[in-house]
């Protein structure tokens, strides 16, 4: 079944833009005033303009009844052939539901051959509900749950081009909040930031207030949560710079302190050749002391640019790691490094995909057990040399749901600019017993293929992947930007390993991608941004 519905590496996206760095930051609540969004105010405010008008349970828009669909709208006004809403149905007509939200699917035929997932809760003893701790409403033994369809509303009006997206319980009130990072006018003599956005109403995603936590960053990138300073609440790991700063240098890594008053920025250095995407937290070192570590990327005026992996030492400073990074392996690995400990010896290995000065897809550096900040502590093993250069590799517990451990990686090329590269794909990997061989892989994918760079800005495809069971059947599907491709990409699991692709969001180039539950009815919600159409959407079932 094959649904386009208008709806998680901006490696490509940074290209874009321009030589020069600096950066620094300060904590600042916006509003989101589209021509003015650097005008600091004392409070969040909600700007109508930056929600979509999308209604919620108590709401309807105002255009609603018109019979043309607005902004905000799924539908207004005629009846919809079931056909062209689901493959599941072969028949009927949905009107459009009284507050304009979506389609009445209740008259529709489903398909009796069709492949509806059913969710399976056990034997129940009558027809009353369960409800879990949380509140989420469990469905019924057997119950259905049909086709999904999914509908968008709109974060923020006038984002000034978000690139990487995150979601988290920052503030510790049970629900998430989105943490935005934006290159905005990162180049020769601008800069980016990061914002976080919190929901208006506790759980009803539709409205969003927008606070500037960090600002006057070249090309911030992927954000972490942390808490670093063990104050019981989470702090946010900030990497950022990229090769569009070239000639020039704007590599830097900070860390944003969470105090009762806001963000303290500590920086801990800017202004390098080597820029970072992604820091990970743990002690590498064996004194006790979480450090962070890294991949510092470079790529030059000539050549293919190179990789080394970084540490910074943690120690028990007010800034809480050394101020310099120390290198504890080159060449190699990439943009978004991950640890874990592969080999069962009880300290963590390195994982990640590679891109400049790439020799093969996915590698991993193993711990010799001694000390981490040492060069002669970490040896390299190729997990797959055959799929050109890569952005993502990442863990995924159960993904199959058989309790096995699995990895997913996205590479990242461009058979338009080079005919002879690899297919654009995602492949997902088998852990085998003996990890520093070769690792059994599946493509999952269909076709991803980049569009043709443009002369100044190298593209490639796929992107940044995120994952979760967004049609609540029980299993693990994956969302991935398209990146050089203008679509997010639905990876839905069918069958236990087993992935249908299709696209989930249209005309939306260079972007991230989170999902997390945040009206905790059970279900996750879908975030996609997109640098170069200006966009935040958040996705939800209908």
């Amino acid at each position: 079944m094959t649904k386009a519905i208008r709806l998680l590496s901006v490696v490509a996206l940074m290209l874009l833009a321009f030589t020069a760095c600096d950066d620094g930051g300060s904590s600042k609540t916006d509003n989101q005033n589209p021509t003015d969004d650097t005008a600091p105010t004392d409070d969040t405010t909600t700007d109508d303009t930056a929600t979509d008008t999308t209604p919620t349970d108590d709401t309807i828009p105002a255009t609603c009844g018109n019979e043309v669909t607005d902004l905000g709208e799924v539908c207004d006004g005629d009846p919809k052939d079931c056909t062209q809403i689901s493959a599941a149905y072969i028949g009927g007509w949905a009107e459009c539901k009284a507050d304009c939200s979506g389609w009445d699917t209740a008259t529709c035929t489903v398909d009796p051959d069709a492949d509806i997932p059913v969710i399976d809760n056990g034997p129940t003893d009558d027809d009353s509900v369960e409800t879990d701790d949380d509140g989420y409403v469990a469905p019924d033994a057997d119950q259905p749950i049909g086709p999904v369809t999914f509908a968008s509303t709109v974060v923020d009006a006038a984002p000034d081009k978000p690139a990487f997206v995150g979601a988290e319980d920052l503030d510790g009130d049970g629900y998430k909040e989105l943490i935005i990072s934006k290159f905005a006018n990162s180049g020769p003599t601008g800069a980016g930031y990061v914002d976080v956005y919190k929901m208006a109403t506790a759980g009803n995603y539709m409205t969003w207030n927008k606070t500037r936590i960090l600002e006057n960053i070249k090309f911030p990138a992927v954000t972490s949560y942390k808490d670093i300073d063990n104050d019981g609440d989470l702090d946010i790991i900030v990497p950022g710079g990229f090769l569009a700063c070239t000639p020039g240098s704007c590599g830097m890594m900070a860390w944003l302190e969470q105090t009762p008053g806001g963000w303290t920025n500590h920086t801990l250095v800017s202004g390098q050749q080597r820029f970072y995407h992604h820091a990970e937290w743990a002690d590498i070192d064996g004194d006790g002391i979480k450090d962070l570590v890294a991949s510092g990327e470079e790529k030059g005026l000539f050549g293919d640019g190179t990789t080394e992996t970084h540490y910074f030492k943690g120690d028990n400073t007010a800034d809480r790691f050394a101020k310099s990074p120390t290198k504890i392996f080159s060449p190699g690995l990439g943009s978004v490094p991950t640890l874990h400990d592969i080999d069962g010896d009880s300290d963590l290995d390195l994982f990640s995909g590679e891109y400049f000065g790439s020799t093969g897809s996915f590698a991993w550096l193993r711990n010799k057990g001694g000390n981490g900040g040492q060069e002669s502590n970490w040896e390299k093993f190729y997990i797959d040399n055959q799929h050109g250069k890569a952005i993502q590799f990442s863990f995924i517990d159960n993904l199959c749901g058989d309790g096995q451990l699995r990895a997913v990686g996205a590479n990242h090329t461009n058979t338009m600019d080079t005919p002879s590269d690899s297919p654009e794909a995602v492949y997902m990997y088998e852990v085998p017993n003996d990890p520093t061989q070769a690792w059994p892989f599946t493509k999952i994918s269909d076709n991803m293929q980049s569009r043709k760079s443009p002369m100044m800005g190298p593209q490639g495809a796929p992107g940044v992947f995120a994952w979760g069971d967004i049609d609540g059947d029980g299993d693990i599907d994956l969302i991935v930007s398209g990146d050089g491709n203008p679509n997010f990409f639905w990876l839905e699991q069918t069958a236990p390993c087993q992935f249908t692709q299709k696209i989930f969001a249209e005309n939306m180039p260079q972007g991230g991608v989170a999902i997390a539950d945040f009206d905790k009815d059970g279900r996750p919600e879908v975030v996609t941004s997109s640098y170069e159409s200006n966009q935040i959407l958040l996705w939800y079932v209908q």
